[in-house]
């Protein structure tokens, strides 16, 4: 499943010249909201998708992934379910939030307790500014093979993503808020009337 991701940070967090981790990097975060710019290749490098939105975390459990252009859509996560709204399809779904969606991005940036259990990590800093992380699968039960994490000044600038087909998944983020005062209502989602809801929960 190439969908769901994204980040913010502390910023009295600081790395050194020489160290940097990604856990308490991540663990800096408490809540985010971010315009996004997702791009999706075939094995080829094709571009077969593209779109543009907003994205909206709060810890512990809480994650909006709005897409906004070409389509409306919105997935939203909290503690126990997954939501997916398709303006198009004129549809949501409603799944339980399992143990299979535990090495997704999504629950990598609300909760990374399980980051080093799927993921080998690797670090590169090019310089003072600029970080590269690169998270290698270690289970055929991971969702990605390997996710690529580019840190600018201290921010989440791009996130890279690639699954066992080799389709990847680019998503830059631009205009970032980190640990400002987000609501509650703001990840609540009311379908329009008329909706098809699929629940699966049950």
């Amino acid at each position: 499943m190439l969908i769901i991701g994204l980040f913010g940070f502390n910023l009295s967090i600081r790395a050194t010249n020489d160290t940097f981790n990604i856990n308490d990097y991540l663990n800096g975060i408490n809540t985010l909201k971010a315009g996004f710019k997702q791009t999706i290749f075939n094995s080829n490098n094709e571009v077969i998708d593209y779109s543009e939105g907003l994205i909206w975390l709060k810890k512990p459990e809480k994650l909006l992934w709005e897409f906004q252009r070409p389509n409306i859509k919105k997935i939203i996560l909290n503690s126990e379910n997954l939501s997916i709204y398709e303006n198009n399809l004129n549809q949501l779904l409603i799944v339980p939030y399992t143990d299979q969606y535990q090495s997704s991005l999504a629950s990598i940036l609300v909760n990374n307790d399980n980051l080093e259990a799927f993921y080998e990590i690797h670090y590169k800093i090019i310089n003072n500014d600029l970080y590269m992380v690169t998270l290698f699968q270690k289970k055929d039960s991971s969702l990605f093979t390997k996710i690529e994490i580019t840190i600018l000044e201290m921010l989440i600038h791009k996130i890279e993503l690639w699954d066992s087909s080799e389709q990847s998944i680019s998503i830059v983020l631009e205009n970032t808020e980190m640990n400002i005062s987000l609501s509650d209502a703001s990840f609540k989602f009311i379908p329009p009337k008329g909706v098809d809801i699929i629940d699966q929960r049950r």
